[in-house]
């Protein structure tokens, strides 16, 4: 999968992004708090929400067009939903009070969509309905995308695979918790149907489970990933997984890590917040699979000084299999990312713009860049007023 541009318009929170172009390897996005960064991850997310058949009161008149590549293939998505429809009295804030999950009448409908492959439109709907291949469908829900409903048509479930392809990172990987114990139960039958690292990196689970995968059958790959981690943490000297068996329950594949000096191991929910996030970083570009793409806000976040030239190089190394989109405030990250892969995000009134950085001297250094960014206006002034 790869993200090629996007324009998006979400008239409840108020912003309009009129167009951003990615990079196929890493998208870094800039700007000050406020210019909009973190609302164009947030409308990829709702796009992939959208494509797998959701519908929330969040995306009354939302309208988008998103172009992308999955298997060589290219793709045009567009779309919009019904606008908000003032109550009587015009309270149309009532609306929010109600369950998206019960009440059908306060989810939007799609009323315009339309999917191209190749520049070839492939399924589009109107008010008169649904057309596929040119042809009229029986009648279908208003309220899941095409993508969605014709998943299982060969079309288009190339788009459908490729808009689940992306994976969103905020931060808030926390130690083995309770929402890993589906995986729990059937750790057994995972390790015997994943002997490979291909096979590995297919799975839909989570980062830490493929992990204890990865030290069961793959063990190059697990030692690879633990000698990174030993190099941004020197006092590391070694990192294994305890396989507990709690009768039904299944297998517990719980994490160790042991420090020079320290005599006995550390369980994993002991390891420091920044250590295990770290890790999870590392883990993540090595088990997830090529053409991944990985969005993450604040890239800097729970990354300590003596990790971020680190995780910063280690991005730059998968980035030849993965696509990542970046926002961060960092002036290491900014420094360390080359001016080729800055998107300059600014703001005029609800519109968000995004930019190239082709106004820097490219015979700059990565220092000089970044001042030359700091005194750019769209960066120095992001924020203007219509």
């Amino acid at each position: 999968m790869q993200l090629i541009s996007l324009e998006f318009e979400d008239p409840q929170a108020g912003w309009r992004l009129s167009h951003a172009d990615f990079f196929k390897d890493i998208t870094l996005l800039v700007g000050l708090s406020g210019v909009g960064k973190t609302r164009i991850l947030d409308s990829i997310r709702y796009l992939k929400d959208i494509a797998n058949g959701k519908s929330s009161k969040r995306f009354f008149g939302l309208k988008w067009h998103l172009k992308f590549i999955q298997d060589d293939i290219s793709f045009e998505w567009f779309g919009e939903f019904q606008k908000l429809q003032a109550t009587e009295g015009g309270a149309d804030y009532l609306s929010f009070m109600f369950d998206e999950n019960e009440d059908d009448a306060y989810r939007p409908n799609l009323i315009l969509e339309r999917l191209a492959r190749n520049n070839n439109i492939i399924a589009e709907r109107d008010e008169n309905g649904i057309r596929l291949y040119d042809q009229t469908t029986p009648k279908l829900s208003n309220k899941e995308s095409l993508i969605s409903i014709l998943r299982n048509e060969e079309q288009i479930s190339v788009a459908f695979h490729g808009m689940n392809a992306m994976l969103f990172v905020d931060h808030s990987e926390e130690h083995r918790s309770g929402r890993y114990m589906p995986y729990i139960k059937h750790f057994e039958k995972l390790t015997k149907n994943s002997s490979t690292i291909e096979e590995i990196r297919s799975l839909e689970s989570p980062t830490h489970i493929k992990l204890a995968l990865a030290y069961q059958n793959c063990r190059e790959v697990f030692d690879e990933i633990s000698n990174q981690f030993q190099e941004a943490f020197p006092y590391v000297k070694d990192m294994s997984f305890k396989f507990i068996e709690i009768g039904s329950f299944g297998i517990i594949p719980r994490l160790y890590i042991t420090e020079v000096g320290v005599a006995n191991p550390i369980p994993e929910e002991s390891i420091s917040s920044g250590m295990y996030r770290t890790l999870m970083h590392l883990s993540r570009v090595a088990l997830w699979p090529d053409g991944t793409v990985i969005l993450v806000d604040e890239f800097e976040n729970s990354f300590g000084v003596n990790c971020i030239h680190f995780v910063t190089q280690d991005l730059q190394v998968h980035s030849r299999r993965m696509q990542f989109i970046l926002t961060s405030h960092h002036p290491y990250i900014i420094n360390n990312i080359s001016m080729k892969n800055w998107k300059i995000v600014s703001r005029i009134g609800q519109t968000v713009v995004v930019e190239g950085a082709e106004r820097l001297q490219k015979s700059a250094s990565h220092h000089e860049a970044f001042l030359q960014l700091l005194n750019l206006p769209q960066y120095a002034e992001g924020i203007a007023t219509e």
